[in-house]
């Protein structure tokens, strides 16, 4: 199974407020992909994934770049766990903007 979080528009450094809870009492993450329709030019865009407010995965899309995949997040979660999203750097000359991150769980 997967879903995808979306923020529309030019990125904006942000602490993530909309919560994913696990749809199970045992979640796995198997995969995280983000991805942007405009890259970013100067800097990266570096997103944190946390597991209830603590860091659990760090994404870099690269400077010029479109996309990034972890293919080991290594993120385990039971019931009432949930995931947010922060952005911290979104680009300089250039942000990034129309981020898509799409996680896939078992």
């Amino acid at each position: 199974s997967f879903v995808s979080l979306r923020q529309t528009g030019a990125l904006s450094v942000t602490t993530g407020a909309k919560r994913w809870y696990s749809p199970t009492a045992s979640t796995t993450i198997s995969n995280i992909v983000a991805r942007v329709d405009t890259a970013p030019v100067g800097a990266s865009i570096n997103i944190t994934i946390k597991k209830n407010g603590s860091s659990a995965a760090t994404l870099v899309i690269a400077d010029g770049g479109t996309k990034i995949i972890n293919s080991s997040p290594s993120i385990t979660m039971v019931d009432d766990d949930y995931i947010t999203v922060d952005i911290t750097q979104i680009g300089s000359s250039t942000t990034g903007s129309d981020l898509t991150i799409t996680f896939t769980y078992s």
